[in-house]
């Protein structure tokens, strides 16, 4: 009110303020309503005078209002009054909101990409530290050694077919190995030396031993040959648990003849829970944990004493059907240990079959640099498993039944299960590595079974490598976003029942031709004894590793017949069938695509790493309607 009685001239009721001119105020003068003006209300009329006059020209300009039918008073600026703005253009609002809900969207993905990145290099950080490349290099030496020594006329263990030559290995490469005497200069090594095996590389952790399992001989009436005696296929339920004297004699054992002995015990049966023992599984057969056990020593004098005694009386026999050469050793510059489990098999049909575990693991994970950024990512999991069960209990309680129905959430879920599973069977791991470690400590002469531990850690590193596998799965779920990432997903969504009842073609026939390829070949070559060979050398000719040599020396007539029909039909009809859906499939996701005016992901990200490291001036800033493109 003071601004108006102070401003206010009887010509400013009509005039026009989009064409009136700034006036002065002269303080000279006598009008006394302009002598009295307060210069702080002063600046602050000028300044809503200005607004009300770029407002109207405004207006003017975009035509809502006339310039000579609407005249504002010069006073309406002061008292509040301001012109209603037109109507919005709908359409370009809704392409507003939609560009503003996609740019959301978009943000929401790559803090996805980023966390989900985040937590897959810890996955992968502990993954690789459980695999050292060490550990190639420690089983090739123990398999150069042993297995495929190259010294001139060396018994190799692949080639063994009889007992005799079993035990020819055991006594010139197995126990010269692991018992080493003397360097290279024939100089006798000091006793600590001894300790190691070939080469002293390797620490032996405790003594070797020898385990076999065997069956229960029977007796069976043969038409024309009467009764005979039979030494039945392994099986763990028929397998021979009696204990036994020298010689597989019954009891009453000589007590005196077997405290005198070196290998009384190699008679008596153990039961594997009293020696934490495992099912092997063998080429032949699985065998239990347990058996007849042969504990040999530290020194190699009273190792070949025990196996002249084993070979004596005859340890290994008819009822025998697998022998089990156990070690573990220790190699501190890789910080690895190794259990090894050679297997020879003595089927029930004659023979030998072989079968070579050579298993290297890590038990001391935190050690060095390296140990201590391990356990700095063990615990980003940790912290990482509670903020997705957090997570998923929250979209648990707030969707109910509806959380299963999305595929991700279902994914996050078995993540968490899997995570779970696999912290239980870690810290499961440390538990038996210092349980058997404290019994080592307890009798270093004495064997110590690492078989439990090789097998916790194999079982560990494959819920590991399933978290890896989800979390990549979650990594290209989100990437899938992306328009062009995502035409891999849908090529095969839009060709999913096709290839469905293609698939259900393809294993029948495939199946035809493996079940043939045994009837016709398996009972002469080692590639088709039995249907799951047959299905793996199938698969392998269908990429090019043919072994038609094999089948072509075994019968020609028949080998020529089913090569040329398997080809045919698997290589050329099916194959081609199957590349012509895809191709059928991507021209179709293809064109789409260049139909979709969708977000691409990965161009977002880069324009945003752009703008972030980019200088005020360096250059136009892009439109925000770009990815609506």
């Amino acid at each position: 009110m003071i601004g108006n009685a102070v401003y206010f001239r009887p010509e400013d009721e009509y005039e026009n303020p989009a064409l009136a001119k700034p006036r002065v105020i002269d303080h000279d003068v006598k009008d006394s309503s302009l002598k009295y003006s307060m210069p702080v209300i002063n600046n602050f009329m000028d300044k809503l005078l200005k607004e009300s006059k770029e407002l109207e020209r405004t207006l003017v300009a975009k035509g809502v209002i006339s310039n000579d039918g609407t005249i504002l008073p010069y006073w309406t600026s002061y008292i509040g009054i301001r012109i209603p703005a037109p109507p919005l253009n709908q359409a370009l609002l809704e392409k507003a909101r939609e560009e503003r809900m996609r740019e959301i969207k978009m943000m929401d993905s790559l803090k996805q990409v980023v966390i989900t990145l985040f937590y897959i290099w810890i996955i992968y950080s502990i993954s690789f530290s459980n695999r050292d490349t060490g550990s190639f290099n420690v089983q090739n030496d123990i398999s150069n050694r042993l297995l495929t020594p190259s010294e001139k006329g060396a018994q190799q263990f692949q080639k063994i077919n009889t007992t005799t030559q079993y035990m020819t290995w055991l006594e010139t490469i197995a126990f010269p190995t692991l018992f080493p005497q003397s360097e290279y200069n024939g100089e006798r090594l000091h006793w600590r030396y001894r300790q190691y095996t070939a080469g002293l590389t390797n620490f032996r952790v405790g003594p070797p031993r020898l385990r076999q399992v065997k069956v229960i001989q029977d007796e069976t009436t043969v038409y024309p040959f009467g009764r005979m005696k039979t030494f039945p296929s392994y099986n763990i339920l028929r397998e021979e648990t009696k204990s036994f004297c020298f010689g597989w004699q019954n009891p009453p054992c000589d007590i005196e003849a077997e405290a005198r002995s070196f290998s009384f015990r190699a008679w008596k049966y153990t039961d594997p829970l009293d020696i934490w023992g495992v099912p092997v599984v063998g080429y032949y057969n699985t065998y239990s944990g347990g058996g007849y056990i042969a504990e040999l020593d530290v020194n190699l004098d009273f190792t070949n004493r025990t196996m002249e005694e084993l070979t004596q009386h005859l340890w290994i026999d008819r009822t025998t059907r697998a022998v089990f050469f156990e070690f573990s050793v220790y190699n501190a510059d890789f910080n690895l240990f190794t259990y090894c489990t050679l297997v020879a098999e003595f089927p029930e049909v004659g023979g030998v079959m072989t079968m070579s575990s050579i298993y290297p693991f890590r038990v001391y994970h935190h050690v060095g640099p390296t140990g201590y950024y391990v356990m700095f990512c063990e615990i980003c999991f940790v912290l990482f498993l509670v903020a997705q069960i957090v997570r998923v209990v929250y979209y648990l309680y707030k969707r109910r039944l509806q959380f299963f129905k999305s595929t991700w959430f279902v994914l996050d879920l078995v993540g968490i299960f899997l995570s779970l599973v696999a912290i239980a069977m870690y810290a499961g791991r440390m538990l038996l590595a210092n349980q058997t470690l404290a019994k080592f400590k307890e009798d270093p002469k004495a064997f110590v079974n690492f078989q439990h531990i090789a097998y916790w850690d194999n079982l560990l590193i494959v819920f590991i490598g399933l978290l890896v596998f989800l979390g990549t799965t979650r990594l290209l779920g989100i990437l899938g976003y992306d328009k062009r990432i995502g035409q891999v997903f849908r090529v095969f969504d839009n060709c999913a029942w096709d290839l469905f009842w293609f698939g259900i073609f393809f294993l029948c026939l495939f199946a035809f031709y493996a079940i043939l390829g045994y009837l016709l070949f398996g009972r002469d070559l080692e590639s088709y004894y039995d249907i799951f060979e047959s299905l793996g050398t199938l698969f392998i000719s269908m990429i090019g590793k043919s072994k038609f040599n094999e089948i072509n020396d075994a019968d020609p007539t028949m080998a020529q017949f089913y090569f040329f029909t398997y080809v045919l039909f698997i290589v050329y009809f099916l194959l081609t069938i199957f590349l012509a859906i895809l191709c059928e499939s991507i021209n179709v996701v293809h064109q789409r695509t260049k139909l979709d005016r969708s977000d691409e992901l990965v161009m977002y990200i880069i324009d945003k790493v752009r703008d972030f490291f980019a200088t005020r001036n360096g250059g136009k800033k892009k439109q925000k309607g770009k990815y609506l493109s």
